[in-house]
Order: structure tokens, then C-alpha cells, then sequence
């Protein structure tokens, strides 16, 4: 009788676990139908009334009157507005607890450190700004030295940090102006000017552009001239000449902004302005070139002397004048970075038009890291993140119903199977 009750269990566990991984496969492959919602597609206007089709974490059918695929999931979204995830173009996310660790102290330039080092993908920090409709994260070293690391696009989703990354590196952080005279001014060493830190940048690159040129000769004459060392820092850097990753730089003040501008141009680098507080000031110059330009579009509880002359009417005059916009909530705002939806509405105010303050959430911050193909719009073909609301997304009155990334719905409070 022993035997026979110890043969059913295990053919009960057998069947249960066989059972689960039916269960699961079955749920990866189903087809999930958001139907009946006003979709703010960002790149394709708005369409009333449209449903989205959504398979393996995909978006497969965006449109009015598609046909159900048999055995969808079909989720009604009636009276319910529904935009592509927001994209949040530089933050710290994931690195801040007890400790801070998203800064190395010693050499100024270590643009071998990788930020996806020091992410924990348990933090409370990823979540809560999923719950602010965020999908997507540009996370990057601090500003505290002249070229800090290299930064990571990350998706706040459940699992390690494999799971998380959409682009690595996304960028390589570089700072000008007050942040890495703050560090080495006490010290007395270099950099503690601002003709340091030009002379470091300079004197890195120039490097840079050596030790690609050993490579070069070395690669035609592979018979003839010893291999080279290969060096990490190096190794980075020229992906930046070679125009294969971007350099966000963080800089304040006008004469920092133009050193920037001028450093890139010799260089032959692409450049994404961080902060930008006196870049109304250069905004012809900076608009001319059609520069991507991160910043905060409200007011900024200025700590150093190079943020006294921020305004907030600052994104603004920028646009008209040609940049490329992407909001971010910035040190000192009153505004944490979950509540970026509602940071992007301030805008508004200051004369931004409606799909401007969208595009700068979503599709802008998505092409300056060259992801455009799969996120920052609702288009088929794209990653599945969307965040549904159930009311305009820049009125204050609004809330986010539910956020979805790569497919899985994070949040389903309100939403519901549509019962057929």
C-alpha cells in the first residue's frame, strides 16, 4: 500500500510539473489583444478606437478594425489611452542604496568602467519608476570625472541584469565645469580647472587616435610589425571616434557647453548635451548643429555656481532654435524622476507644443541611442512597451493604469480580460 501511495505521488508531481511547463509555454505564446483604446502612436498620429496586437514581447498589429487571431487574449481598453513606454534619458536608477555606487574615486578618466557593474536589478528604485510608466532607462556613472564609464539602456523588468539591458554601452559619460573640479580642486592635482580638464580630454583623445593608428599599421602588416597591447580604456574611447557610441557630456555654463562643441568637432565625435543649464545662451549654436540635448524643463534648486543662470523657459528656446529635446528630471527639481509624465507637461506652459512634449518621452531620447527600431513608438515590428492611462497623459488629473514591457503587463489594477 506504501508503494502504490509512493508511486501515485511521484506520477502526481510528474503530471504537475509537466503540466507547469505546458502552462508557461503556452502563456509566452499567446496572442495578447489590447482593443478598442486611443493609441498615441508618437511617429503615426492618433488613431480612435484601435486595438494592438501583441505576440513573444512584440508589437505585430497596430491599427482599427484588425481581425482577433483565434485563442487571443483579449483585454478591453475602452475610454482608456494607451502610449508607448517612456523613456527616461539619464538617471542613476539602480545604483543608489546605503552607499552610492555609481562613481570610482582616483584617475579622472576611466572610461573602462561599466555601470552595469554596480546595478542592482533588486532595487526599489526600478519598480517604483516602472510605476511611473517608465520602460526604459539610460543609466550612467556620475558626472564626477572628466570621463566616467560607460552608461547602459536598461528595461526595469524582473530577472538579472542579462534580462534588463537593451543597449551596453549606450554611451560614454563625459563632464565639464564644476563636477570634476569639485573632486581634484581639493586634492591639488589635475584636473582642478577647467583648462585641465580641456587639457585631459585633449590629451586623451589625441591618445586615442594613436593607439588606433598602431592598430591600423599592425592590421596591413600583420608579418612585419609586433601586435600591439590591447588597452580597455583605449578600446572605448575608439568607438567614440569611430562614431559607434555617443558621448553624453554633462556641461552648465555657455563657455563649457562651446568647449564641448568645439572638443567633439575636432575629434569628429557625436555629442548628447547633459544639463545644458545656460544653453539658451548658445541655442543658435547649439540648434545649427541639431544637437540632442538631455535637460530639465522646470526649475532647478541650483547647488553650484554654474546652475545660477537656469531657466526654466530654458528646453524651449533650445527647440525653436533646432535641438533635439529629452526630458529628465535633474538634480534639485521638485520633481522625483518617476513623476516624468508629469514634469513633461510643464512644458506645456512654456509654449511646447503637445506632440514636441511627447516626442521628448518617448521617440528622442530613443533615437539619440539609436534604439528608434525598438522602442519610442507604437509601430509593428517594436518592443511591446506601453503604458496604458485612462485619461490625457499630460493633465494632472490623469493616472496610469497599467504598464507593459516586452509584453507582460507589470500592472493590471484596472484592465481586464474582455470575457467573450
Amino acid at each position: 500500500m506504501k508503494f502504490t501511495n509512493v508511486i501515485l505521488c511521484v506520477v502526481l508531481c510528474v503530471l504537475v510539473f509537466a503540466s507547469g511547463d505546458l502552462f508557461s509555454q503556452d502563456m509566452h505564446n499567446k496572442i495578447m489583444v489590447l482593443q478598442n483604446g486611443k493609441l498615441l502612436t508618437i511617429t503615426k498620429g492618433i488613431i480612435e478606437k484601435g486595438s494592438i496586437v501583441i505576440q513573444d514581447g512584440k508589437i505585430i498589429k497596430v491599427g482599427k478594425r484588425i481581425k482577433v487571431p483565434a485563442g487571443a487574449k483579449i483585454i478591453d481598453i475602452t475610454g482608456k489611452t494607451v502610449m508607448p513606454g517612456i523613456v527616461l534619458a539619464h538617471s542613476r536608477a539602480g545604483t543608489r542604496a546605503k552607499e552610492w555606487d555609481s562613481n570610482e574615486n582616483g584617475d579622472p578618466v576611466m572610461p573602462e568602467l561599466r555601470i552595469i557593474d554596480s546595478i542592482n536589478p533588486h532595487n526599489s528604485s526600478l519598480k517604483w519608476l516602472r510605476s511611473g510608466g517608465i520602460t526604459t532607462i539610460l543609466v550612467a556613472p556620475e558626472s564626477k570625472k572628466v570621463i566616467s564609464g560607460q552608461c547602459a539602456l536598461i528595461k526595469p523588468v524582473e530577472g538579472t541584469i542579462e534580462d534588463m539591458i537593451l543597449k551596453f554601452p549606450a554611451a560614454v559619460q563625459f563632464s565639464m565645469g564644476e563636477e570634476p573640479k569639485k573632486v581634484y580642486q581639493p586634492q591639488r592635482v589635475l584636473p582642478s580647472s577647467r583648462m585641465g580638464i580641456s587639457y585631459l580630454l585633449r590629451r586623451t583623445l589625441t591618445e586615442t587616435e594613436e593607439y588606433m593608428e598602431k592598430w591600423q599599421k599592425y592590421r596591413k602588416d600583420t608579418k612585419n610589425i609586433a601586435q600591439p597591447e590591447r588597452d580597455e580604456k583605449y578600446e572605448i574611447l575608439a568607438k567614440i571616434l569611430e562614431k559607434k557610441l555617443p558621448v553624453i557630456l554633462h556641461c552648465n555654463r555657455s563657455d563649457d557647453i562651446m568647449n564641448a562643441i568645439r572638443l567633439s568637432e575636432k575629434f569628429g565625435f557625436e555629442i548628447i548635451l547633459d544639463h545644458c543649464s545656460e544653453g539658451y545662451m548658445v541655442a543658435d549654436e547649439i540648434g545649427k548643429r541639431k544637437l540632442p540635448v538631455i535637460i530639465t524643463n522646470v526649475g532647478t534648486m541650483w547647488k553650484t555656481w554654474e546652475k545660477q543662470n537656469h531657466k526654466v523657459e530654458n528646453a524651449e528656446i533650445l527647440r525653436k532654435n533646432g535641438a533635439i529635446i529629452a526630458f529628465q528630471a535633474g538634480e534639485g527639481t521638485p520633481y522625483p524622476e518617476k513623476d516624468l509624465l508629469l514634469l513633461a507637461s510643464v512644458s506645456l506652459k512654456k509654449g511646447f507644443p503637445r506632440d514636441e512634449v511627447l516626442r521628448a518621452i518617448t521617440i528622442n531620447p530613443a533615437r539619440m541611442f539609436g534604439v528608434e527600431h525598438r522602442i519610442g513608438s507604437i509601430e509593428k515590428g517594436k518592443d511591446a512597451d506601453l503604458v496604458i492611462l485612462d485619461g490625457d497623459p499630460l493633465s494632472i488629473k490623469t493616472r496610469i493604469v497599467s504598464v507593459i514591457i516586452n509584453g507582460k503587463i507589470y500592472s493590471d489594477s484596472v484592465i481586464r480580460e474582455k470575457k467573450k
